[in-house]
């Protein structure tokens, strides 16, 4: 019951925060400008509509994770409103997890709204609703809860600025994680190859995430991607959260 009550407060903040409504209300518009990309297709209206509108779901589900999640825990601190909440019998680790899960429920809804809205779109567009759409839409939103994960993680320790740099940082370099393991095995010097295989391991590989441009272009996904796509996500998260909750217990408040 204390981890609900946690979870539904965070989505009722978030929800009512002017962060949620201003990304919202640019991914609705980003969604409709497709419009007017159409003239200049060349008859690849479905393929542009079908790329800006994955593309708008995932950049706007990652900024509203790292700028709402990277200020969650500082939030609470500064209103002092955690010290009410600490002196109730809620353990600092239920605190954390209840943050996460009351933002991946804010970042839920957000994905359902704007893929409602996307096929809207598309269907007046092209009419065309493909299904296969919604296997990028169901990667991204793994995608996001790494993302989640890591602005909770950073916020734990840092303030809110250094946090979503931090948080934003990594997923640029995750979304190339891919590049990085390719050049470490052209490089043949010891140290960098090492380097770079270390950093490709530790950073979350984002890019089996992305699978936006070969559903597009009509490439199937395997079952097997999406299965490991979902253990990976699964356990990096646990991970984080693991080391969110350790980090946590020890902060001094």
């Amino acid at each position: 019951m204390k981890l609900k009550t946690i979870i539904l407060n965070t989505f009722k903040e978030a929800v009512r925060g002017k962060i949620f409504l201003i990304i919202l209300g640019f991914a609705i518009v980003l969604l409709v400008a497709s419009k007017v990309l159409i003239p200049l297709s060349l008859g690849e209206e479905r393929k542009i509509i079908m790329d800006i509108g994955l593309g708008g779901i995932s950049i706007f589900g990652i900024l509203l994770a790292i700028l709402i999640g990277c200020q969650l825990v500082y939030n609470e601190l500064e209103r002092k409103t955690i010290y009410f909440v600490l002196s109730k019998p809620v353990k600092r680790e239920t605190f954390i997890i209840g943050k996460f899960l009351g933002l991946l429920l804010t970042l839920l809804v957000v994905v359902l709204i704007l893929s409602i809205w996307f096929y809207i779109i598309l269907f007046w567009l092209t009419k065309l609703h493909p299904i296969s759409l919604l296997i990028a839409i169901f990667l991204s939103f793994l995608e996001l809860i790494i993302v989640t994960a890591l602005s909770i993680f950073f916020s734990t320790f840092t303030s809110p600025t250094l946090a979503a740099i931090f948080t934003f940082f990594l997923f640029v370099i995750g979304r190339l994680a891919s590049d990085i393991q390719l050049l470490a095995s052209k490089i043949k010097e010891p140290i960098s190859h090492f380097f770079l295989q270390l950093v490709y391991y530790i950073i979350p590989n984002l890019s089996n995430f992305n699978v936006r441009g070969r559903v597009v272009h009509n490439e199937i996904i395997s079952h097997n991607h999406i299965l490991f796509s979902v253990a990976y996500a699964l356990i990096y998260t646990i991970i984080l959260l693991l080391l969110s909750c350790e980090i946590f217990k020890h902060k001094d408040l």
